[in-house]
């Protein structure tokens, strides 16, 4: 997943210039080199003889929902996409629900309960793998999860501040636990 910012230089645009550079979110040592890059071609700070040292971030792209702040950390912008890189879109949906707590990776491990058609697939087959669904008797016509309201299940799951969902790029849903 390509994630980038566009950076701008903020002595340009309070002087009515768009002056800026997309930027790979990569390493913070090498965003802030290409910065520095950007900030030394500034046509205001040429014209003013001052260096230009000011920068913000305008625009972003490959974060899906999550919503960057002008004054981003750059060590942060990093640690989202080395998340992304390790866990894929998931990482970057869990982020964007709570960007203020949902950052550390094995945090992540924990809640992400995986990605599914529905959030009754994902009630039906917990239930199933805990092994909290009673057996059939052999020979029996009938079976006890043929007549589960999985549905009704996974909404009052959902209710209850358990589990909370996060639409995946595939049209499928991420499944996050909140304990």
């Amino acid at each position: 997943m390509d994630c980038r910012i566009y950076v701008a230089s903020l002595s340009d645009y309070n002087a009515g210039i768009l002056h800026g550079r997309w930027i790979e979110v990569s390493d913070a040592e090498t965003m802030q080199e290409q910065i520095a890059a950007m900030l030394a071609e500034s046509p205001t700070a040429k014209r003013e003889g001052t260096p230009a040292e000011e920068w913000a971030i305008h625009d972003f792209e490959g974060f899906g929902e999550l919503s960057l702040s002008e004054d981003q950390d750059l060590e942060s912008l990093c640690s989202i996409v080395e998340g992304v890189d390790e866990h894929g879109p998931a990482f970057l949906a869990w982020v964007a629900n709570d960007p203020n707590h949902n950052t550390d990776k094995d945090d992540f491990a924990d809640a992400c309960q995986g990605e599914w058609d529905s959030l009754a697939d994902y009630v039906q087959d917990y239930f199933e793998q805990c092994g909290d669904m009673p057996k059939a008797p052999d020979g029996a016509w009938f079976h006890p999860a043929n007549y589960t309201d999985w549905d009704r299940m996974a909404h009052d799951l959902e209710l209850s501040g358990d589990v909370w969902t996060a639409e995946a790029p595939n049209g499928r849903i991420f499944v996050f636990n909140n304990r």
